[in-house]
């Protein structure tokens, strides 16, 4: 299977978009053939519309310089916030563990596109957010920022949830 390089989701079948990847799921609900990602991608840069010209134009030197460059921010804005030490609050930086949400997903029997969101077919879905946290990855314990904690415990004690609000640290 070909895939396209949109970022670190090199997962993304080029062939078939995921709004089509839903489609074929349920066969009798399908319209016409599926939709390939190129064509999709290609339509919306025709248009000048594009949410994001850097990840998903035909070009692949612009996809790949793209994503070198943020690779190149992200260690930047590590470095920065290890480096600066705020006087009012704290602050802390942290890398999104989709790689690990991917590999949790296909051994739990999903299909990595079930984590893109199918609507535009390249940012992460509601299950590609939800697995890191069932997992422990949670900002604001790993963080550990006390004000927006207490904000929290008062705010579930009103509406009468359960907030997850115990520090790592």
């Amino acid at each position: 299977m070909e895939v396209i390089d949109s970022g670190c989701r090199s997962f993304i079948p080029a062939y078939l978009h995921p709004l089509s990847q839903q489609h074929l799921q349920s066969q009798d609900d399908l319209v016409g053939s599926p939709i390939a990602s190129s064509k999709v991608y290609s339509y919306v840069e025709c248009l000048e519309t594009s949410p994001c010209k850097g990840w998903l134009p035909s070009n692949d030197t612009l996809r790949a310089f793209t994503s070198e460059r943020a690779v190149n921010l992200s260690i930047a804005v590590h470095d920065a916030t290890n480096a600066y030490s705020p006087k009012n609050f704290d602050s802390g930086y942290l890398d999104f563990p989709f790689d690990q949400a991917i590999q949790e997903w296909i051994s739990q029997g999903g299909e990595p596109w079930h984590l893109i969101e199918s609507v535009d077919g390249f940012h992460i879905s509601q299950c590609g957010h939800a697995i890191p946290f069932d997992h422990g990855y949670n900002p604001i314990n790993l963080i550990g920022c006390p004000r927006l904690i207490h904000t929290l415990s008062i705010l579930s004690e009103s509406l009468k949830i359960k907030v997850n609000t115990k520090t790592t640290a």
